[in-house]
């Protein structure tokens, strides 16, 4: 009998390490790294309520999860015990002495229940549910958790526009008590939230959205910063129109089983990155548009058509990953993706809408291998190839390179240009040679909008600051210019308010239109007299378009003779450390 039971268990055990590996893969398949196998596990969520049995999901040691099934026989149950009267607070009802659940509410009593105090409740026409329907004029509260139950039953729904800080979205009628609302907590009853109802709460940053719910309707959530995430469930099938809209999240996880997303969905949202489930089958008009932060997109592997507008403006996108199923890429669909330095166009596309991509002017390389007749430097198909250098039929290297640093170059025969930075770095010096030690041209709009650059070191060897080189860059505060530095182009300068000095260098000839625009310079520190300045050939919208008036110091590298003040009384100097230092008059 004991050799059978240690028989018996031993194939239990080897029954059980059968199982923990079936669902392991390699590397391509199951995303694991050669020479290890999963072994999953299951282990219990802990998320069980007192009516429903909770979750259970397979772990390997890896970190790696599998699949996630009910674990059944883990509901609670209710606690029944005596609670005595409480008072209604602002978002949960009040109620007199009953027998009741210590952990959701649930009673078998007759209760006497008192209506919350700012937050108003709906019974649905059943009368088996409540939705929350708005909130007080008088509710100062920062915070506000959203009960399970509320009377005895639970609380469903949010109702559409409930916290919305523009009710009916009239922005004359304002809820100024919802805009320093920080925290709601959504109870797991939540299945439905109306339209907009968390829309315009100025300084919600995160919250959760609870298992269950499958649509997040139009506007729930637009101009609602959100800068800390917003957390989707697994149940998601549907984002609205508008549904983000002006948030501040940078990164947001799309659950797979997403099918749709709505027009204009992440409009001017802050995102970086985004990797789009493949279950998602549809993309609305404009859902990216306008999130000048967004560097990188993994589109879904089964989708056919890439709708209008979809990136328009998104200044930051570098890197597109189109699928071989996509059709169809509609009108003004990259515009303006000024960043976009190469695309491989599918065989499957088989038409190119009007404008797709005017004005990306990094698009250096394109790899087509559709049918579509696609010629450099032609204005057809959307101008996809306008300022393309290369146009690849077959898989051949691409020319540009990144170094390790997160700089990117291209490079042929004929020239070295520094395309675009893609780092994560705030202080910058830029590298003294392309990769291949060659000298290089800094490209159109290299580092525009960048939002991270806060100073910037050009070296010896560039000669031209190139048209909208810093455009945008609001945070840039501190540049230094080499002195082989002959043109500061076009707008280069362009916006960024956080400049309030600079120094330029002696061999400067020409500042183009807007260079300086926008900005908030105080003085510029010029490294030459005032007869050097005025040779200077300087455009239009400069100096005097910055925020604040523009003082010129010329330089003299020992004190001011009379002759001089009487030319300028601005001077400056360096001093013994290297410091720029005002000559005083005495």
């Amino acid at each position: 009998m004991k050799k059978l039971l240690t028989t018996a268990i031993a194939l239990a055990m080897v029954a059980s390490f059968t199982l923990g590996v079936a669902a392991c893969g390699g590397k391509d398949e199951g995303g694991t790294d050669e020479g290890h196998t999963h072994s999953f596990a299951w282990v219990y969520n802990d998320d069980a309520t007192c009516i429903e049995d909770g979750t259970e999901t397979q772990h390997c040691s890896c970190g790696e999860t599998g699949e996630t099934r009910t674990k059944t026989g883990t509901k609670l149950g209710h606690d029944i015990q005596p609670l005595p009267a409480k008072e209604a607070t602002c978002s949960e009802s009040g109620y007199s002495a009953h027998n009741g659940c210590t952990r959701c509410g649930y009673t078998t009593d007759n209760v006497t229940y008192a209506d919350a105090l700012h937050l108003r409740y709906e019974l649905n026409e059943v009368g088996d549910s409540y939705t929350v329907a708005g909130v007080d004029d008088d509710c100062n509260d920062l915070a506000i958790e959203i009960p399970y139950y509320y009377k005895g039953l639970p609380v469903t729904a949010i109702g559409e526009g409930a916290f919305m800080g523009y009710p009916d979205g009239d922005s004359d009628i304002v809820m100024p008590h919802l805009f320093d609302l920080e925290s709601i907590v959504l109870p797991d009853s939540i299945k439905t939230i109306g339209e907009g109802a968390f829309s315009d709460l100025h300084s919600l940053e995160s919250i959760a959205i609870p298992n269950g719910v499958t649509k997040i309707e139009n506007g729930t959530f637009a101009h609602t910063p959100l800068s800390k995430g917003i957390t989707l469930p697994e149940s998601l099938e549907t984002i609205g129109n508008y549904a983000f809209e002006l948030c501040a999240f940078k990164n947001i996880k799309i659950p797979d089983g997403v099918r749709s997303i709505g027009v204009d969905a992440f409009g001017y949202c802050m995102l970086e990155s985004i990797t789009l489930p493949d279950s998602v089958a549809e993309i609305g008009q404009g859902a990216f548009s306008s999130c000048s932060s967004l560097k990188t997109v993994t589109l879904p592997k089964n989708l056919t058509d890439i709708s209008n507008r979809v990136f328009y403006g998104c200044e930051a996108l570098t890197t597109v990953k189109m699928p071989e199923t996509v059709t169809t890429i509609g009108d003004c669909a990259f515009h303006t993706c000024f960043s976009l330095t190469s695309i491989v166009i599918p065989k499957s596309v088989t038409s190119i809408g009007e404008l797709s991509f005017l004005g990306c002017v990094s698009m250096l390389e394109i790899w087509n291998f559709s049918d579509l007749s696609i010629e450099k430097g032609a204005e057809t198909f959307g101008q996809i190839a306008l300022y393309t250098k290369y146009v690849y039929t077959e898989n051949e290297e691409s020319k540009q390179i990144l170094t390790d640093d997160g700089f990117l170059f291209f490079e042929d025969e004929e020239e070295s240009l520094l395309l675009h930075y893609i780092g994560h770095e705030t202080s910058l010096a830029l590298p003294a040679s392309s990769p291949t030690e060659k000298t290089y041209e800094i490209y159109y709009s290299a580092f525009r909008n960048d939002q991270s650059i806060e100073q910037v070191v050009i070296p010896e060897g560039v000669t031209s600051i190139g048209s909208e080189m810093f455009s945008g860059c609001f945070l840039l505060k501190s540049v230094t210019i080499s002195e082989s530095v002959t043109t500061i182009g076009e707008l280069a300068f362009n916006g960024c308010n956080s400049i309030v000095n600079i120094v330029i260098p002696k061999s400067v000839t020409s500042i183009k239109f807007g260079a300086f625009m926008a900005c908030s310079l105080g003085f510029v520190l010029y490294e030459g007299t005032q007869t050097d300045w005025d040779k200077i050939e300087i455009a239009e919208k400069n100096f005097e378009d910055s925020i604040h008036p523009v003082t010129i110091y010329y330089f003299s590298e020992n004190e001011p003779t009379a002759e001089q003040w009487a030319e300028s009384e601005n001077w400056w100097h360096y001093d013994g450390t290297g410091r720029p230092v005002e000559w005083v008059k005495e």
